[in-house]
């Protein structure tokens, strides 16, 4: 899934043409951008908020912290080690 629907500069050009009016050829081609693909968007930007409301209610509506977040960076790089070594002995059937 892709994390966004305008470009950096996209947004510019928008915020731009909503702030001042200004357009220019690339403006243009963007608006018409917008309305050829107006109905996917809107249904996909639908279904998306659907599925956020139900990860929500479900409690899973928040990104997964990093193990560094819940332990620190030196025992995440630890549990890390760890955790290589283990894989490491049951592929040498240890």
């Amino acid at each position: 899934m892709r994390s966004y629907i305008f470009t950096k500069r996209e947004v510019q050009r928008l915020l731009i043409w909503l702030e001042t009016g200004e357009e220019d050829a690339a403006t243009r081609m963007l608006f018409s951008h917008i309305r050829r693909n107006y109905s996917t968007l809107r249904d996909d930007i639908q279904l998306f908020i659907l599925a956020l409301k139900k990860l929500r209610a479900l409690g899973r509506g928040d990104r997964r912290p990093r193990m560094e977040e819940y332990l620190g960076s030196e025992v995440a790089k630890k549990a890390r080690a760890l955790k290589t070594r283990i894989e490491a002995d049951k592929g040498r059937n240890i």
